[in-house]
């Protein structure tokens, strides 16, 4: 379920419980002097490199030195994500939409991040407010069609999401899944 999940994210992510401490005097030497910029193009260099934690660290510390956070929260929940550190992308991403709660796509990420850690009642409840303000998000109406279907047992309410879902989006992603669902699940009056 949780590969499944992560699939669906990682198309909407910009791109992670708590952030991790970061030891600046083992993360590197002349760190306390490092601008903003540097700490955000060395985040970069470990991220190609393949050191995930390394760039979560360099990204947050980014962030704490005033590197632009739309950017940087977008690199920082991506390399959370590739390192499955799912609660980690969590508390990032919880703590930029504290300051910034119409960041719709991100909410939408949240939601599914606390779905793949099995927090049903928090992805339902995120993914409501997402399809309360944006109406046409058809991947959160998809998500939570999944959602009442598969997390809840709910296949009679997922219908409608369903609906919702092919409605905004009749060539969408998952449109055949859809059809056949709702076509295997006795409503024939799919769009």
């Amino acid at each position: 379920m949780r590969a499944c999940l992560v699939a669906l994210v990682v198309p909407f992510c910009f791109g992670c419980g708590p952030p991790p401490t970061v030891d600046r005097a083992t993360v590197a030497p002349g760190f306390k002097q490092a601008s903003a910029q540097e700490l955000f193009a060395q985040a970069r260099a470990r991220q190609a490199q393949g050191d995930l934690l390394g760039a979560e660290q360099y990204f947050a510390a980014a962030m704490e030195r005033g590197y632009d956070p739309a950017v940087a929260v977008k690199s920082l929940l991506d390399v959370c994500v590739a390192s499955s550190r799912y609660q980690s992308a969590l508390g990032h991403a919880q703590n930029y939409l504290a300051e910034h709660p119409a960041d719709w796509n991100l909410r939408f990420l949240v939601a599914t991040l606390q779905q793949a850690l099995g927090n049903t009642a928090e992805a339902k409840a995120e993914l409501e407010r997402v399809i309360s303000e944006q109406p046409s998000h058809a991947p959160a109406h998809y998500a939570l069609a999944v959602l009442l279907r598969d997390g809840l047992g709910d296949p009679a309410a997922a219908v409608e999401r369903y609906e919702h879902y092919l409605s905004l989006a009749p060539g969408g992603e998952h449109a055949i899944e859809v059809r056949a669902w709702l076509k295997s699940h006795g409503n024939g009056a799919t769009p």
